[in-house]
């Protein structure tokens, strides 16, 4: 193991720790949707066999599975603890570089306000899926570059991204690339491909087309969830800055202060010019991809707070099955909370050698050569 990889993951630990101290204690965490007890048994509705709208398929399943030979706080613990730490270590992995780099993507990815409201409301399933999306990219170049060998390890991450609808839904998107055109696939690997992420997703795809109350989601509700405002910045800014969660209960008192949109532009600004850089670590139609996923997660977020656009999300989903999934609009914004995660250090270094290399071109010759003479 280099040295700089025992740095990151020893600040991503520390990062870890000073967010999750409380955990540490004895005894269970029960915050908001976030309920684990000692043993949790395997009921119908886990499966998406109860009739009613699967939120938490295939998610209690593995718990009730999992739960049996480890005890239920040892199981919550490493979950919360573990889905905070690879958040932080996965996207210093994606950015590469030097330390700074790595330890400015690993701040930002786990000292955000999106991680901290979805730890608060409990919805550590959905943080499962934003650690492993790092990863997740990483392995889709690798699809395109190498071929079949590497498809085990998408399909596992892609299954870790699954353990609910949304996130499940986030991280098959994510995929897609590896069936476009340019990758070393075979047309039947990409059929195997395709078939592996339908399979991941059936236990809650299908229980959400089946069960009676998939396509009668109460619009009210859409209101009620939409994402909300934190500063005098307003729903974009408020999403450009990573926050919005409908509870304002679990929202921190930081983000009412003046400049906290001021930083959100910036870091947004910071990010769409590491864009480029990212392209490199990653490649041309994985990166686009992921931009793009990354605006229309955006777009949901802040179209259930506007009331022009209100009314359309929430005809989806009080009509089309799985519309529902709109409803917390806020959730969608976990592809841009590591986009910018891993944009804003690399921007910062594209930005800071576009400067150095203005600087030097704008010298006059012979400063330059004194310059260089004085460095020998």
């Amino acid at each position: 193991m280099t040295k700089t990889r025992v740095v990151v993951w020893g600040f991503s630990a520390l990062l870890t720790l000073l967010i999750l101290f409380p955990v540490l204690w004895p005894g269970f965490v029960l915050s908001y949707d976030q309920v684990f007890v000692p043993h949790q048994s395997l009921l119908p509705w886990m499966l998406g066999l109860g009739g009613g709208l699967p939120r938490a398929v295939p998610q209690d399943m593995w718990v009730s599975l999992i739960s049996g030979p480890i005890p239920g706080q040892l199981l919550q613990k490493a979950l919360l603890l573990g889905s905070v730490f690879v958040a932080g270590t996965g996207a210093a992995r994606l950015v590469g570089g030097p330390l700074g780099m790595r330890l400015v993507a690993t701040l930002l990815a786990i000292w955000n306000p999106f991680v901290i409201e979805r730890l608060v409301m409990g919805h550590w399933s959905l943080l499962i899926c934003y650690a492993a999306l790092p990863y997740l990219l990483l392995a889709v170049r690798a699809v395109r570059r190498d071929g079949l060998s590497r498809v085990p390890v998408l399909l596992l991450l892609i299954a870790l991204g699954s353990l609910v609808p949304t996130s499940a839904v986030i991280s098959a998107v994510l995929a897609l690339p590896v069936l476009f055109a340019g990758s070393a696939l075979r047309t039947v690997h990409r059929i195997v491909v395709a078939l592996g992420i339908a399979v991941l997703s059936a236990p809650w795809a299908i229980a959400a087309l089946v069960s009676p109350s998939a396509t009668t989601v109460d619009s009210a509700g859409f209101s009620v969830f939409a994402l909300h405002s934190e500063s005098w910045g307003g729903p974009l800014l408020t999403a450009f800055g990573l926050g919005g969660v409908w509870n304002q209960d679990v929202v921190p008192t930081s983000r009412n202060q003046v400049w906290v949109p001021v930083i959100a532009v910036a870091f947004i600004v910071l990010a769409a010019f590491g864009v480029r850089y990212l392209q490199r670590r990653l490649d041309r139609p994985t990166m686009r991809w992921w931009l793009l996923v990354s605006l229309l997660g955006l777009l949901v977020a802040v179209a259930g707070a506007w009331s022009v656009t209100n009314p359309v999300i929430e005809w989806i989903g009080t009509t089309i099955p799985g519309g529902g999934l709109l409803r917390d609009g806020q959730k969608w914004l976990l592809p841009l909370a590591m986009l910018v995660a891993c944009g804003v250090p690399a921007g910062v270094v594209r930005l800071a050698h576009a400067k150095s290399a203005t600087s030097t071109a704008s010298k006059p010759t012979g400063e330059s050569a004194s310059s260089s003479g004085s460095l020998v």
